[in-house]
């Protein structure tokens, strides 16, 4: 029986620590194989950090034979099935960023991004000197490239932490946003000196995308191919936790929440009405991975995500302006751009806001001329 870590977003940790994990890694070489540049917004909580560090793990010359990319992911899809076989020697130069920052001013945001890139480049023995820290950002993937001559890897966890977590105050968040709108900018004049380039985050901002800035990324959020890559799919689910079926079923007997002659059947109904229903293809459901590992570390039935998911403070106000927005009527056949708009700062609306959140998800997607009509619900028991 594997062990169960609901904080780890380190990839080396959980495998060498024989922890859970719901095996991603044919995406991974999908996109590792060809590479490009790409976005994926998901809600927190479920995987994006996990998914980047992947990408890490399996670029990143390794400190050590044990950490070498061929032993990390031997065991996994990629290391078994993937045809031609991937090449795990191709270790590249990796800038890893995550934008959870302190932020309370533009200033004092600049000055984490720089230290941020002073940090990557000194790893890899390259000075920086003292600039914008978007000048900073292309002069430092030009040298790795120069350096180790192979394209570069770049990763951005939570791209637009520094708008979202100041929602309360537009002003903070609007200058916050002119910063990233600088820093981004390194990007696609260096898109020929990188190999990969994957942003996570949960609100596209017309700012950033519509200004030319970032629309040069390749949107996942609603891709079919990808609509997996993060949440465990049904066939995970039975991989990672049939073995621990018989004690949740017994725990739940006894605390009343079955019935004393309740089945195993009778048990996935449960777990799957609380903690499942999410999508964004309207095809593939997955489970809400935070609850679901929270639940078989302790086999109790709670709001594992929704209790600590801060979005909730961030939708309140949002949703009070228009309480009637999310009736059903209102929530069918919606054009991609009515729930994955782009955004300006202040404006976010409770259909896109609440779907980008995690609190509706994809119940049909139908194909049409010109492209895809959603229908959205809420997901399970625990967001309702």
């Amino acid at each position: 029986m594997k062990n169960i870590q609901t904080n780890f977003q380190s990839f080396r940790n959980i495998v060498k620590g024989d922890f859970v994990y719901a095996d991603k890694t044919e995406s991974v070489y999908q996109l590792a194989a060809k590479g490009g540049a790409y976005f994926l917004s998901r809600p927190r909580r479920f995987g994006k950090s996990l998914l980047l560090n992947t990408f890490d793990a399996l670029f990143r010359e390794p400190a050590s034979p044990e950490d070498a990319p061929h032993n990390l992911f031997e065991n996994l899809w990629i290391g078994q099935k993937a045809t031609p076989a991937y090449d795990f020697t191709d270790c590249r130069p990796v800038i890893n960023l995550s934008l959870a920052l302190p932020c309370q001013s533009p200033q004092v945001l600049n000055d984490q991004l720089a230290r941020k890139i002073r940090r990557v480049a000194a790893s890899y023995g390259v000075e920086r000197d003292i600039s914008s820290p978007a000048g900073m950002l292309e002069d430092l993937i030009v040298d790795l490239k120069e350096k180790y001559q192979k394209k570069v890897i770049l990763l951005i966890d939570e791209y637009d932490d520094p708008i979202r977590s100041n929602f309360v105050d537009n002003d903070l968040a609007r200058a916050n946003l002119m910063v990233l709108k600088d820093f981004y900018s390194a990007l696609k004049p260096r898109e020929e000196d990188l190999h990969l380039v994957f942003l996570t985050g949960i609100t596209r901002y017309a700012l950033l995308w519509g200004s030319g800035v970032l629309n040069h990324l390749v949107d996942l959020t609603l891709s079919e191919e990808y609509a997996n890559i993060c949440g465990f799919i049904y066939e995970e689910f039975e991989n990672c936790f049939a073995d621990r079926f018989p004690q949740a079923l017994e725990t739940l007997k006894g605390k009343g929440t079955l019935e004393k002659n309740a089945t195993i059947s009778d048990l996935r109904k449960v777990i799957f009405d609380q903690y499942d229903g999410y999508s964004w293809d309207g095809k593939t459901r997955v489970l809400n991975p935070y609850s679901i590992l929270n639940f078989f570390k302790s086999y109790k039935l709670f709001n594992y995500w929704a209790d600590l998911e801060p979005s909730a403070s961030f939708i309140e106000p949002i949703l009070a302006k228009n309480p009637l927005a999310i009736v059903a009527e209102n929530l069918k056949n919606l054009p991609a751009r009515k729930i994955n708009m782009l955004e300006t700062v202040g404006s976010l609306t409770p259909i896109p806001a609440l779907f980008q959140t995690g609190y509706l998800t994809v119940d049909k997607a139908t194909d049409v001329r010109g492209g895809y009509l959603y229908s959205l619900k809420i997901p399970n028991e625990e967001v309702r």
